[in-house]
């Protein structure tokens, strides 16, 4: 029976269910939420407690995090009258259940934003294996460093605007609108802080520049050069054709985000093909492509690895130790997610692989760890 749209009656599924939860049992917790419909996942259990409650007294923070972006109620109280936050284990999930969580069924985001998988990577060489990289990452960055020296920045964000979101093909007309607000309010303010915010939203916006960035890659010096000559246009003028290295050009050398640089230990996931997995073999030298979103909470950064082998890929936790504070920002702060901890790796910079090796995470999956530290230049 249900009561306020609380379902008491306990189902075998529901039991199984629980129990997965109460034991921190992830890839059957996973298993059964494709099934499982949300009076289900809602039903107070004989103990007088809904899963919500006991992953939250049990400190299982991934299953928190699972639980909340299937939509479970936060406000359901047990028999002794506690919300799920009222007998949480720890800080961390009493946070979590108070924040604003990135959705899981959007047809936009569905697990990429701190995991990389190999579909995903198909035609398009997401990161560069150069002895010269320093090189390459010089003559690029020079090339964006101009752009904030040389053309004004309102004019920087309407080429972003006009000239690459406009071209999007956003699922829905609503996130079309939502990313276009940040637009209007990084020009009404002159402010670089909103395009942030809107990287972080769960729309096509994020990867689509990361997928433009990604197939462009270190030769983007070189198109640079052909874009002058093909448009004609000087270069104290926005370039054109350039959306996704403006945004990050504006990233990397706008004032206003220096107070964001940071230098650290942060977490990536990636499910990907043995074939993926050795460019990354100890020694590589490595240098990104596109904006790594990472975390400083490896919990997050880990959810989403696939350990069961059904996909064919390679669980990896990529460790990536930053020790310039000017090749990442934390974002926390302006993301529509806070919980995540993101800080965002930005192109053209290098690490070497420093450690692989085969761990076994608190739920128990055997995955691959990789260890990433900067390379800076001497």
């Amino acid at each position: 029976m249900t009561e306020h749209g609380i379902k008491f009656v306990v189902s075998w599924t529901f039991d199984h269910f629980y129990q997965a939860c109460f034991k921190n049992d992830i890839i059957n917790v996973k298993k059964w939420l494709v099934s499982m419909n949300i009076d289900d996942l809602n039903t107070v259990g004989l103990d007088g407690n809904t899963a919500l409650h006991i992953a939250s007294r049990q400190g299982h923070f991934k299953i928190v995090l699972l639980l909340l972006e299937h939509h479970v109620s936060r406000s359901i109280r047990n028999d002794e009258e506690q919300t799920a936050e009222h007998v949480a284990l720890t800080d961390s999930i009493r946070e979590l259940l108070n924040s604003s969580i990135r959705p899981f069924s959007n047809l936009d985001t569905t697990e990429t934003h701190f995991v990389a998988t190999s579909p995903d990577m198909e035609g398009i060489q997401w990161i560069d294996i150069y002895s010269n990289a320093h090189r390459i990452v010089h003559e690029n960055r020079n090339e964006m460093k101009c752009w904030l020296t040389k053309v004004p920045f309102i004019n920087l964000l309407d080429e972003l605007d006009r000239g690459y979101i406009e071209k999007i093909s956003f699922s829905s007309v609503a996130n079309r609108d939502t990313i276009k607000a940040h637009m209007q309010k990084a020009i009404t303010d002159h402010s670089p802080l909103p395009l942030v915010t809107a990287y972080t939203e769960p729309t096509r916006f994020f990867s689509t520049i990361n997928h433009d960035l990604a197939k462009l890659g270190s030769d983007f010096r070189f198109e640079c050069s052909l874009a002058l000559r093909r448009f004609g246009y000087r270069d104290d003028e926005a370039p054109q054709g350039m959306g996704q290295h403006i945004f990050v050009a504006i990233l990397i050398y706008h004032s206003d985000l220096q107070p964001y640089y940071y230098a650290g230990i942060t977490f990536r996931g990636m499910n990907i093909t043995p074939n993926d997995v050795s460019l990354y073999a100890l020694g590589k030298i490595v240098m990104t492509r596109s904006l790594l979103s990472t975390s400083k909470e490896r919990e997050v950064a880990e959810i989403y690895l696939d350990s069961t082998g059904r996909e064919r890929t390679v669980p990896v936790i990529c460790i990536y130790k930053v020790s310039n504070p000017q090749s990442s920002l934390n974002i926390t702060q302006l993301s529509k997610f806070q919980y995540e901890k993101e800080v965002l790796i930005l192109p053209f910079i290098i690490f070497r692989v420093t450690a692989v090796r085969e761990v076994l995470t608190d739920t128990y999956q055997r995955i691959r760890e990789m260890e990433l530290e900067e390379i800076n230049e001497t």
